[in-house]
């Protein structure tokens, strides 16, 4: 019988490298504790724990393991060999009854980031990568849609970290896969004083480049420069949805869509252009109410800003007029409103905006 010779277990990388004197090697990928995955099992044995990935090892047909303290021997390991692969690697697998069973698998060609091989040896990347071997990040939100899709789709949320063609780190975004094939860019939840998680006018312009908040506290900027980058490689349309509080009584919710949308660099206050082409009832229907249309927009903040736009009305967007006043309804504002048709502007009670990729990538 061959030997197993060295067994390496590393905690933090979760990685147990085992080889074999027939010359039989495998690297395993270990899952945290306290989870199994439900498979096909064609082999139980109880064991030393080494034992267990030797035998798999041995065995073309093993691809990865549940091993749990034997119930009925002392130091002794339970060990099932199953010949398949958690389909979203150490996601979603079933809770143990033993809080120290763990599942692990064979390393393959895929396992990068999560990879799974399919029937055919090419590569079914994980939630938020792409490429031959899943070793790229994906672009935004609607590419990792467009991934899943290809093998199923996926039903549910899901934290991705974004990297947009030429940015040179990635950042932390919520895909909703469950939806449209939309990227959020900012939510903010506010009491009808204006009260918010964040207190966005405590913010200064080196944070509004980085960006700040989160999912959790349901108030979240992506940040100017990740904003830039994202809106660089693509055509997007922008859309902002909006919750009233109180809600008008013909429509609790409105949005509005805008397409020929950019954004200028850092030097030029990161601009935003835009032209206004479909707004729900009730909501600023016409282009009169978004003066300045087409017109770059600066943004503002207390320390860099365009006049007194920010001191007056709180960091955002503007179009300054002729005769220097600031137009515009800033989501970022002490208490963030918007225009509803004649009954001028109301208090927002929830404010999202999204982006949705007309066509290909650059």
């Amino acid at each position: 019988m061959d030997t197993l010779f060295p067994l390496f277990l590393t905690c933090a990388l979760h990685v147990i490298s085992v080889s074999c004197q027939s010359g039989k090697d495998s690297l395993y990928l270990k899952c945290d504790p306290g989870n199994t995955y439900t498979g096909n099992v064609t082999r139980q044995l109880t064991s030393a724990q080494v034992r267990c990935f030797e035998a798999c090892t041995l065995e073309d047909t093993c691809l990865s393991v549940n091993v749990c303290p034997s119930s009925q021997t002392t130091g002794q390991w339970d060990c099932e060999l199953l010949d398949s692969y958690s389909p979203w690697a150490c996601r979603r697998l079933d809770t143990a009854t033993n809080p120290l069973c763990y599942y692990a698998e064979k390393k393959t060609h895929c396992s990068v980031n999560g990879g799974r091989v399919r029937n055919d040896s090419s590569c079914r990347c994980d939630v938020c990568f792409k490429g031959e071997r899943c070793t790229e990040r994906v672009r935004d939100c609607q590419e990792a849609i467009e991934v899943m899709a290809q093998d199923g789709g996926y039903d549910r949320e899901e934290m991705c970290f974004i990297q947009p063609t030429g940015s040179p780190e990635p950042f932390l975004l919520r895909c909703p896969f469950t939806g449209q094939k939309i990227t959020p860019i900012l939510l903010r939840v506010q009491a009808a004083s204006g009260w918010s998680q964040l207190t966005w006018t405590d913010y200064r312009w080196n944070d509004f480049e980085r960006g700040m908040g989160s999912y959790d506290v349901y108030n979240f900027f992506v940040g100017l420069e990740s904003l830039r980058y994202l809106m660089a490689q693509a055509e997007y349309r922008m859309v902002v949805y909006n919750v009233y509080q109180p809600p008008p009584p013909e429509s609790p919710a409105v949005s509005a869509a805008f397409r020929n949308v950019t954004l200028r660099d850092r030097d030029n206050k990161y601009a935003l252009s835009y032209d206004l082409y479909r707004a729900t009832d009730g909501s600023a229907a016409d282009l009169q109410s978004f003066q300045g249309s087409g017109i770059p927009h600066p943004f503002c903040t207390v320390d860099n800003d365009c006049g007194t736009c920010a001191q007056t009305k709180g960091p955002g967007w503007y179009y300054v007029s002729g005769n220097g006043s600031c137009v515009g309804n800033s989501p970022f504002a002490p208490i963030a409103k918007w225009p509803y048709g004649a009954s001028g502007l109301l208090t927002i009670k929830e404010t999202s905006y999204f982006l949705e990729r007309i066509e290909d990538f650059y």
